[in-house]
């Protein structure tokens, strides 16, 4: 990690929130084991572990057992799960999935609330009714949250906590523009409390970038794709960039084809994620000269790029002509991505039901033929085949747990 002109708390901090990360992946960590990890002297991390004891945050687990030798057990240490804890809300028009978790991010209530043809003011009210629920059968003081992250598909100023625009809020009540979310469910709640939103790809390509890259240290650019679109995040030294007006990130609306390209739900033409709607598919499966059937069923039952995988995987082979198309436009985007950001990885994470391999190998192969250009440095990618909702879960969680840290350890982290 490149420290040049960081102030020493905050590479404390950076430290005390790599060192709860490492912590979180198990249950108990010796010091030498933290030591390997961390890269750090013994030393160093014996004063971390003390900052974050002294908190309550961090606390000494049992004992391992003694080596051959019978040497002296060593102590292990723990995050303390009842320090704090914080909500998890996955956001979408027709309902929310509200999780309560301890401070170790393990999850202790799940419920689900009918958002269905509410009005906005409605919906706020819903949330912070649930909220308080979930607390009072788990017999929490509101006091005792840290905080509250909520994931939305749309554009959002995560910074001031306002929803510019809610995909999908139109069908319902119609919840409208620039809503001040974090504000007004504060209000509701009668509380004040760090309230985060952001879109649901950043907080899985903050999961996916901590974890596949090992750390903080380092760029990526996370792109998800599934069905319904293909979004992305820039995460840069643990850190999600998001652009002057919020628009880093929005990659399904660049546009790769204006002459001859589909129409976007957006209103242009030719941008990248119009190619993957079922209807375009399925018109240019029709363009087949002499194509009556895909995998034993009619073109008009090619509903995604799910279904073309199916179909490749049983030896289609215009399905797989269409998967090829799918690949050199990911790598022409994985191109522009390299040469615009040049970050150290490209993370590509499909959403698809469908699992294969095939289109992973096809984008490889693309990018392979893109990097005969310009290019100076291979582009590396990486495949995350985890679960996209659960990435989505746990990047909001270790998100909103690292900025309680960078709020409150200051008084611990002091020359």
């Amino acid at each position: 990690m490149n420290t040049e002109g960081t102030r020493p708390q905050d590479l404390r901090t950076k430290n005390c929130r790599r060192l709860l990360q490492i912590l979180s992946e198990t249950d108990s960590r010796t010091v030498n084991e933290i030591v390997a990890r961390m890269g750090l002297s013994r030393t160093a991390v014996q004063n971390i572990l003390s900052r974050l004891i002294d908190s309550g945050m961090v606390m000494e687990g049992k004992k391992r057992s003694s080596t051959k030798l019978g040497g002296k057990r060593a102590a292990s240490y723990t995050i303390a799960p009842a320090y704090k804890y914080s909500f998890f809300i996955y956001l979408n028009s027709s309902s929310a999935v509200a999780e309560l978790n301890n401070f170790a991010l393990e999850r202790l209530d799940y419920q689900i609330a009918d958002l269905t043809r509410l009005s906005y003011q409605e919906m706020v009210q819903q949330l912070a009714k649930l909220i308080l629920t979930m607390l009072q059968k788990a017999r929490l003081d509101i006091r005792e949250l840290y905080g509250i992250a909520v994931a939305v598909s749309g554009m959002v100023d995560a910074e001031k906590g306002i929803l510019l625009e809610f995909t999908g809020s139109d069908t319902y009540g119609g919840w409208g523009q620039n809503r001040n979310l974090a504000q007004d469910l504060c209000r509701c709640l009668e509380y004040d409390l760090d309230i985060y939103i952001d879109n649901m790809c950043n907080f899985s390509g903050y999961a996916s970038c901590l974890s596949l890259m090992g750390g903080e240290a380092g760029s990526c650019v996370y792109v998800m794709a599934h069905n319904c679109g293909i979004g992305a995040a820039y995460v840069k030294n643990g850190q999600v960039e998001r652009g002057s007006h919020s628009l880093l990130g929005e990659i399904g609306h660049v546009t790769v084809d204006y002459e001859n390209g589909y129409q976007c739900r957006c209103g242009r033409r030719g941008c990248f994620e119009a190619m993957l709607y079922p209807e375009n598919i399925r018109q240019r499966l029709n363009q087949a000269p002499d194509l009556k059937k895909l995998d034993g069923r009619g073109i008009a039952q090619i509903n995604s790029v799910d279904d073309l995988l199916r179909a490749a995987q049983r030896g289609n082979a215009y399905a797989l002509t269409q998967l090829q198309l799918i690949g050199r436009y990911f790598a022409k985007l994985f191109y522009n991505i390299q040469l615009m950001a040049d970050p150290d990885c490209i993370i590509f994470h499909d959403a698809y039901s469908v699992q294969l391999d095939i289109l992973h190998r096809l984008i490889e192969s693309a990018c392979a033929d893109a990097e005969k250009g310009f290019l100076r440095v291979p582009i590396k990618i990486l495949f995350d085949t985890s679960m996209f909702t659960e990435q989505v879960r746990r990047g909001a969680a270790v998100y909103l747990r690292n900025r309680f840290l960078d709020r409150t350890m200051e008084e611990y982290t002091r020359v």
